[in-house]
């Protein structure tokens, strides 16, 4: 690390006067320099190079912490239209599994993970793309949906 140091800096200052703080020896250094790098140094290298190769493949997205667990099961959050309140529709999302929360109409307390998906989407994911056709637009909100 020292080393490292000394030679970003040995542009700007003496090489005497930078191994002087550290108190490291000239010599050391030029022999730091002489030496191929260890195999730590191309291993951290090479995992850098695929996690930004990771990371621009994801539309820079990729990396994010994780602030809550994952759910156990699925949900659906839909609004209250009478297509996803009916007797049939909600039968067919238990016989799936499949949760489907839903409160009185202007309660928004059931749908958080939605307004963030679709907050996440219109700031940062759409507000950089420019979609010729509709296919490319679709492509690019699935592209999203997996994502999320």
């Amino acid at each position: 690390m020292r080393f490292a140091f000394i030679a970003k800096q040995r542009h700007i200052w003496p090489v005497s006067c930078l191994c002087e703080a550290p108190e490291v020896s000239r010599s050391g250094f030029h022999a730091w320099l002489s030496r191929p790098p260890g195999t730590r140094v191309i291993h951290d290298a090479k995992l850098v190079a695929a996690i930004r190769t990771s990371f621009k493949a994801s539309d820079r997205t990729c990396g994010v912490r994780w602030r809550r667990g994952k759910a156990d099961t699925l949900l659906h959050h839909s609004d209250q239209g009478s297509q996803y309140t009916s007797e049939q529709f909600q039968r067919l999302l238990a016989d799936n599994g499949i949760t489907c929360p839903m409160s009185r109409a202007g309660n928004v307390r059931d749908n958080p993970a939605m307004e963030s998906f679709f907050s996440t989407q219109k700031t940062e994911r759409t507000a950089s793309k420019v979609c010729r056709t509709r296919n490319e637009a679709r492509a690019h909100g699935f592209d999203d949906i997996e994502r999320f």
